[in-house]
């Protein structure tokens, strides 16, 4: 997962021009350095340090430091290569500069990678695939690409048939509880993640529900779900935490995959600011929809953190089901300042558009996607432009 590189070889053995002040980067330095991040990318991910001795272990450690010259315009030198060099591109490769002598410009350069969903990748300069294979980077052969190609279009098919399994059991679930609108978010890994173990036996994977503070201009209100009592008990590789009574029904379930599913059910409730008497009907929040994504993304980043990949990319549904009821009314809190009492009615029931999502850095960007989702879901026009913004 990790690789040290002490300098910039040059192909007759020696060091690249760089080193020596020259302004360009050699091809043969460029493509030993793209080759190991194109490895990774193939692989399970990783990090290659570029200004580190390594000891002559196995696997080798770091020793010290090599500090390059100009590593803020090497890594953007690198930056660019890797845009034209590397096919299909890397949405997700992270090139940094870190001075360790400010005075002289010099330091190391690091490069984070994660596994690749596109894989296989090429270096188009070589026109070679290379993976890694324990501690080094060899070439792959043309077995190994076509069985990368199938093993990856099987695993987004796997993914395509893990959502449409949530959906399905979720349909059930639902159709057990009439009449209702439930409310679903399932977060699925996009790559596979090392095993936790026994979830039950961990608790610090599977948190408590809370709630978000969320700004929308200069509203600042907070939203979450209504989950006040729950008791958990184990399920086949996971854990599942329930909460029923009041009309009110939760169902969350953990998986030592990573899968998390959030599963929401309302009945019929007075219509806020209606005349008393009113029979009720069937409505979310506005915050109720947010705060579920949010507690899906929220909880996937603990379980991340807990198996130490802080940055594996996970796909979020949402979903809004009505069984045996008329439609369901949206309303929008967030955006009313007066109070509760704008609201729109949502038809149908509506599976929202998959979006991904990595660490806490992509939470924001992923809930404003949904918010426009409902608005355009329900036909009407989102009174801010300001985009929402999340306090953990």
């Amino acid at each position: 997962m990790i690789e040290f590189k002490k300098s910039l070889p040059n192909k007759k053995g020696g060091e690249d021009g760089w080193l020596a002040g020259t302004d360009q980067l050699g091809a043969y330095a460029r493509d030993e350095v793209l080759s190991e991040v194109v490895a990774f990318a193939n692989a399970q991910g990783g990090n290659l340090v570029l200004g580190i001795k390594e000891t002559k272990e196995k696997p080798p450690r770091a020793s010290a430091v090599s500090p390059l010259p100009r590593v803020g315009e090497l890594a953007r030198r690198f930056e660019d290569a890797g845009r034209s060099c590397i096919d299909p591109p890397l949405p997700r490769l992270q090139i940094h500069a870190v001075e360790t002598e400010p005075d002289t410009g010099k330091g190391v350069v690091i490069f984070r990678v994660g596994p690749s969903r596109n894989a296989p990748h090429r270096l188009t300069t070589t026109l070679q695939c290379y993976a890694r294979h324990g501690s080094s980077t060899q070439r792959m052969t043309m077995r190994q690409i076509q069985d990368m190609s199938l093993n990856v279009s099987r695993g987004m098919a796997g993914i395509d048939a893990t959502f449409a399994d949530r959906h399905e059991k979720f349909f059930a679930w639902t159709n057990c509880l009439q009449p209702r609108t439930a409310l679903r978010a399932t977060a699925v890994p996009l790559e596979q993640l090392p095993d936790p173990g026994r979830i039950p036996d961990n608790p610090r994977l599977f948190p408590q529900f809370r709630n978000f503070d969320v700004t929308v201009g200069a509203n600042r209100k907070q939203i979450g779900l209504f989950v006040y009592s729950s008791s958990d008990r184990p399920i086949l590789r996971g854990i599942v935490r329930t909460a029923d009574g009041g009309g009110r029904n939760m169902r969350a379930e953990l998986h030592q995959s990573g899968l998390l599913d959030i599963w929401l059910a309302l009945a019929p409730r007075e219509i806020p600011g209606a005349p008393s008497g009113d029979p009720g009907q069937l409505f979310w929040y506005h915050g109720n929809v947010l705060g579920a994504a949010l507690q899906a993304m929220w909880s996937t980043s603990l379980f991340r953190h807990e198996v130490g990949t802080p940055e594996a990319e996970y796909g979020l549904e949402v979903e809004i089901m009505r069984q045996g009821a008329g439609p369901v009314a949206i309303y929008h809190e967030l955006f009313d300042s007066l109070g509760f009492n704008r609201h729109d009615v949502l038809e149908t029931n509506l599976l929202f558009p998959r979006v991904p999502f990595r660490d806490e850095t992509t939470f924001e960007a992923v809930l404003n996607a949904i918010d426009i989702d409902i608005f355009d879901a329900l036909g009407v026009r989102r009174t801010s432009r300001t985009p929402l913004m999340v306090s953990f």
